[in-house]
C-alpha cells in the first residue's frame, strides 16, 4: 500500500520502511520480542504522541507485500500499539488492501466535493457491499454502515454550491457520518503537517472526526480476536 503518511510526518533521522521491518520480522514474531526494538523501524512524532511505520518509496518492493505479509506485519504491530490507522492508498483491488479491510474495525473515507473523487468513494462502497454479498460476511457492509466520511476543501477549481450539495447528501446517505474539514493552509502544504500552525476551525472539525472514529470503534470492542483496534483510511 503506497499511502502518503511517510511524506507528510516527520522522518526524525529514519530511512527505515515497512520493507525494512518485513526483512527482520521473524525476530518479532517471538515472545521475546519488544517495543524499544520495534520502534527502530517507526518513526516517533514527539509531542503528537504517535508512530508512523511508512511504506517504501520503492512501488516494486511494495508489490511484494501481499495478503499473508500483511498480515503478519499486523499482528507483530498489534501486539505493541493499541490503535492502528492504515493509510491504504486507493488500489482496492491489492491483496493487501483486502487483507486490511479484513481486519478493519472503522472505516474512514476522506475525499473531496468533487465528482472524480466522490465516484472513486463510491466505487470502494459498492465494492465492499459486493463482497457481503458474494460471502455472506456482513463485516464489509457494517464496515460501510459505520463509515466516517471526511470532506476535505481541497484547491484547484471548485464545483457549484448545488453540485456540492447533491455530492454531499450522496456520501450522507452512504455512511454513519459526514464531517466536513475547513481549509487550512497549513495542511495544502504537500509536505510535512506542522499541527502546532493548523488553525482552531480545522483543529475542532479533526477533534469531532476523532471522537465519531472512537464512538465506531467501541462497537468493535467485543471482537475477541482483534489485539487491536484498526481503523483504515
Amino acid at each position: 500500500m503506497m499511502g502518503t503518511a511517510g511524506v507528510r510526518t516527520n522522518s526524525n533521522g529514519s530511512s527505515s520502511t515497512v520493507w525494512d521491518l518485513l526483512n527482520v520480522l521473524e525476530s518479532f514474531e517471538t515472545v521475546a520480542a519488544r517495543k524499544g526494538e520495534l520502534s527502530y523501524y517507526t518513526r516517533h512524532q514527539g509531542n503528537n504522541q504517535f508512530s508512523v511505520l511508512v511504506a517504501d518509496e520503492d512501488a516494486d518492493r511494495m508489490k511484494s507485500i501481499g495478503a499473508e505479509e500483511f498480515n503478519r506485519i499486523h499482528t507483530v504491530v498489534s501486539r505493541f500499539y493499541d490503535t492502528l490507522i492504515v493509510d491504504t492508498g486507493n488500489n482496492t483491488r491489492s491483496a493487501n488492501w483486502l487483507a486490511s479491510i479484513d481486519v478493519t474495525d472503522q472505516l474512514v473515507i476522506p475525499t473531496t466535493l468533487k465528482q472524480n473523487a466522490v465516484v472513486s468513494a463510491l466505487r470502494m462502497i459498492e465494492q465492499l457491499e459486493s463482497m457481503t454479498e458474494r460471502t455472506g460476511n456482513p463485516h464489509y457492509k457494517n464496515l460501510v454502515n459505520n463509515a466516517v466520511v471526511l470532506v476535505t476543501q481541497g484547491g484547484g477549481a471548485k464545483t457549484t454550491t448545488r453540485e456540492q450539495t447533491e455530492l454531499r447528501t450522496i456520501l450522507a446517505s452512504t455512511a454513519r457520518t459526514l464531517i466536513d474539514i475547513p481549509y487550512d493552509k497549513a495542511l495544502d502544504t504537500g509536505s510535512i503537517i506542522d499541527w502546532q500552525l493548523v488553525t482552531n476551525p480545522a483543529r475542532r472539525a479533526f477533534e469531532r472526526a476523532a471522537a465519531e472514529i472512537a464512538a465506531g470503534l467501541q462497537t468493535a470492542d467485543a471482537t475477541p480476536t482483534l489485539p487491536a483496534k484498526t481503523t483504515n483510511r
